[in-house]
């Protein structure tokens, strides 16, 4: 029986960990164009903690959702957006 409350207890806290994961948000400066958006995209979803990446060209922005228990940390996100060419001017964090 134990083994059993052990197990429920471990499906409950990843069923949690999974359901709160966080969004990165950046603004991103200088990107105009479905141009600039796939050379962001290409770069970020080349990154092996990356799960997905939205782009929002009239707003400027990036979302990227992290691989369940991986990490993206702002200076990585700063690093992509500036190997596609561009420059991030905000970078923060929602739970989703």
């Amino acid at each position: 029986m134990r083994f059993v409350s052990v197990f429920a207890a471990l499906a409950m806290s990843l069923t949690a960990s999974m359901a709160s994961a966080e969004v990165i948000h950046a603004n991103v400066s200088g990107m105009t164009c479905e141009s600039c958006a796939q050379a962001i995209d290409a770069v970020v979803i080349a990154n092996k903690n990356v799960r997905s990446v939205k782009i929002n060209v009239e707003k400027g922005k990036v979302c990227i959702r992290e691989k369940p228990a991986r990490h993206v940390s702002d200076l990585d996100v700063s690093t992509m957006i500036k190997e596609a060419g561009y420059t991030t001017t905000r970078i923060w964090r929602t739970q989703q």
